[in-house]
């Protein structure tokens, strides 16, 4: 359905480049673990004692009974001090200059993603097979060594008991939705990119029930290997669970290390840990940029779909200047790097389009590209000339205001698009030209309004969808309907006569707009102008689809209601497509 609902496939690219922007950085968080654990193999890891040059006369060892209550540990001040450097930095303000290592680690993990993106599915599918399957094996391994831990037996148990009075905090909610979107990747571009390589008649029912399964039973077996090692430290601390667990990259980065440290072999497991994260963040960042080189290069397949190989080297080069200055290292004023950026993309424009040389002669055309060449080497340098520490504090704003709120807005639309646009009908139908059957009841019904009537039950699509008082298909069980909308009153007697799957999603992002405070963890206090910044990146990701919408409208012809059936109306396309540039990618 291209139409006007395209704006939402630019707000899923820009939504992946936000996230490239700061989820690489942590990847390199990563592989700075990594480095240091493999230096330490004839020693010990550098986050085991207070006797290094980084830590603080309040420093004290996890297992030592006489800490004062207000110590810090090795592993958090590593972290905050060693690789962050936290102390060095007052905010946003002002935050120091750059620190090299972490730079290389981040570029590091970009040209791997490069190497693994420039053939397409070609390169990148032969990389999933090892970034996919080897987390599940450390997973495994970890998992058998943290059940014999002592501790692990209160973990676990801590982790199986529910607790559901926190049912009724909206930000559960919002936390449960945006991890689902993020560990499945429905909003983020990566399902429909990858799909769009299989055949027509591939089995997308399967698919799509065995990868949701794996999804589910992947994180419900993370769990096990979170909560077993949280039970040992809060064994080995003397404290209750919910002291010692952190949030966000807290846990990961300072927690788990510490139990890492206080085992036999500590070295070893710490290299297959940290293996494992930079593993899966690899497989996710493949996605998403994947989603993004794949959506361009079939929209614009003469531009971009020829030119593959130089398109993922300059997106990957504009990601990795735009997350020196705002992920890992921020300029000492937000301003600089505002200047920076701006004069970037106009070198990179200046660029491309003198390139082409069309319309200038030889001589200003070539004179032109080697002052655009210049630009673009020297750019990236006097960028990182003025970045900075403390982008740990970017981070966390990114990752609430890029993806954390968009996400939710757009995946309404994506599920709007299809139930009210579209038309569940339309779906069904194509679903049973792929498959030989249309979806099963349970399916359609998820997809439609239920509504149930004094007569009985009856079923109708959406108000949008252009069937109004049709039944949607004539053997559709009602007992099966019946018994779905009594299971829906058990739940909640007082549910109404109306669900609808997009309205709870609206919902979500209500919510989550109301308390985008609370999502942002630690005790900094950000300032206002900070706000003001990520509120201006989730409009710019939200506002592709409004914009796209009044842009097509404006310039289809007829009148207002011609104008409105049109922009609604489904695309026809051909299979095989019949523009020959995109049988060629």
């Amino acid at each position: 359905m291209r139409c006007a609902a395209l704006g939402v496939g630019y707000a899923i690219c820009l939504i992946d480049v936000y996230m490239g922007m700061y989820y690489n950085t942590i990847i390199g968080w990563a592989v700075y673990y990594l480095v240091a654990s493999l230096w330490a193999v004839r020693t010990q890891l550098p986050w085991t004692s207070c006797d290094n040059e980084w830590n603080t006369p309040a420093c004290a060892p996890v297992t030592d009974p006489r800490a004062p209550p207000n110590s810090t540990t090795p592993a958090k001040e590593f972290f905050e001090r060693n690789v962050l450097e936290l102390h060095k930095s007052n905010g946003l303000d002002n935050m120091g200059p750059i620190k090299p290592s972490l730079a290389l680690c981040v570029f590091g993990v970009f040209v791997l993603v490069y190497f693994s993106l420039w053939k397409g599915v070609r390169s990148a599918g032969k990389v999933v097979w090892v970034t996919a399957l080897a987390p599940y094996v450390v997973l495994l391994i970890l998992l058998a060594r943290g059940v014999t831990l002592p501790g692990a037996t209160e973990g676990i148990r801590y982790y199986l008991t529910p607790e559901w009075h926190k049912l009724y905090n909206s930000k559960v909610w919002i936390d449960a939705a945006s991890q689902i979107f993020f560990s499945l990747g429905p909003g983020f571009g990566t399902l429909l990119a990858l799909s769009s390589y299989n055949k027509f008649n591939n089995n997308c029912y399967r698919d799509a029930i065995v990868t949701s399964s794996i999804n589910c039973l992947t994180s419900f077996l993370a769990g096990f290997v979170i909560f077993s090692v949280l039970g040992y430290m809060a064994h080995v601390q003397n404290k209750s669970i919910e002291e010692v667990g952190l949030e966000g990259p807290g846990l990961v980065f300072i927690v788990y290390p510490e139990a890492i440290a206080t085992m036999s072999g500590s070295v070893f497991w710490a290299i297959i840990f940290f293996l494992m994260l930079i593993t899966l963040g690899l497989d996710s960042t493949f996605g998403g940029l994947e989603a993004v080189t794949t959506a361009l290069c079939d929209e614009y397949p003469r531009a971009l779909g020829r030119h593959r190989e130089l398109f993922v080297a300059v997106l990957l080069l504009f990601i990795y200047i735009c997350a020196l200055p705002t992920t890992t290292y921020e300029n000492a004023r937000q301003r600089a790097f505002v200047d920076s950026l701006i004069s970037y993309s106009h070198c990179i424009f200046v660029y491309l389009r003198c390139k082409r040389g069309r319309s200038l002669n030889k001589r200003r055309a070539l004179s032109a590209r080697v002052r655009g060449a210049a630009c673009i080497i020297h750019a990236p340098a006097r960028t990182a000339s003025r970045v900075s520490r403390g982008g740990m504090y970017l981070v966390d704003l990114l990752n609430v205001f890029g993806p954390g709120l968009a996400i939710l807005f757009v995946v309404f639309a994506e599920a709007a698009g299809v139930c009210w646009v579209y038309g569940v009908r339309r779906f069904s139908a194509d679903v049973c030209t792929m498959l030989g059957r249309r979806p099963g009841c349970f399916w359609r019904a998820c997809w439609s309004y239920i509504r149930r009537d004094r007569v009985g039950v009856s079923h109708r699509l959406c108000p949008l969808s252009g069937f109004h008082g049709v039944h949607m298909w004539p053997d559709y069980d009602k007992k099966v309907l019946d018994m779905v909308v009594r299971f829906l009153d058990i739940l909640e007697p007082d549910f109404g006569h109306v669900l609808c799957r997009p309205v709870f999603l609206l919902v979500l992002f209500v919510f989550s707009v109301l308390a985008h405070e609370e999502m942002l963890v630690g005790e900094y206090q950000y300032p206002d102008w900070s706000i003001r910044v990520g509120w201006l990146l989730t409009a710019t990701t939200v506002s592709c689809i409004p914009v796209y919408a009044l842009y097509k409208l404006c310039i289809t012809p007829g009148t207002c209601l011609n104008r409105m059936k049109t922009i609604t109306r489904p695309e026809e396309t051909s299979i095989p497509p019949a523009d020959s540039a995109l049988c060629t990618l």
